[in-house]
């Protein structure tokens, strides 16, 4: 869910409405829904990373596995253009897209530019895995296992921060329309 397409401006309701879409990433995760991988990696920085945060190191990991094993579910059920597939995943621009979620930011967090370098590198990796045909073997070097074992680990971590951001929602009784005539 969109704070912007629900018009929803407040910024403790843009909390809530974040938490709600990481508890939806998550339980997708872990028991796949119809949410594919792409809305999950399109959206990933806006569900993680709060409005002018910065993309921290562990979620900078769970980011770099979850292009990773989109990468690889996609290699195996479609013939697309693998090429293709692997520069709309890991683009040139992500510093930008990074930098986009903190206006008037001027450079990148030391954990975000490891971040891009990592990210680059990795798909210079899988894109010599292309060349080379051995896309078979990357299930085993990039354990789905493992994935699920990082995602778990950064929520029980990060739980309470989680659980503790401030959330205070205005009580507003619903006022119903009168409709009585007498």
């Amino acid at each position: 869910m969109s704070a912007s397409e629900l018009d929803i401006n407040d910024a403790t309701q843009i909390e809530v409405l974040r938490k709600a879409n990481l508890a939806t990433f998550v339980s997708t995760i872990f028991e796949p829904r119809e949410i594919g991988f792409s809305d999950l990696d399109t959206h990933f920085l806006e569900i993680f990373v709060p409005n002018n945060g910065r993309l921290l190191k562990a979620q900078a990991q769970i980011l770099l596995e979850l292009k990773t094993q989109a990468f690889i579910a996609a290699t195996r059920s479609k013939d697309s253009a693998k090429e293709d597939l692997l520069y709309s995943l890991f683009p040139d621009n992500l510093e930008s897209r990074i930098l986009a979620r903190r206006p008037g930011a001027r450079g990148l967090a030391p954990s975000e530019q490891e971040f891009v370098k990592r990210a680059l590198s990795r798909r210079e990796f899988l894109l010599a895995e292309i060349k080379n045909d051995n896309l078979d073997a990357l299930p085993e070097k990039y354990r789905w296992e493992d994935f699920l074992r990082e995602i778990s680990s950064y929520v029980s971590k990060n739980f309470d921060a989680i659980n503790s951001a401030t959330v205070s929602i205005k009580y507003r009784p619903w006022k119903l329309p009168s409709t009585h005539r007498g």
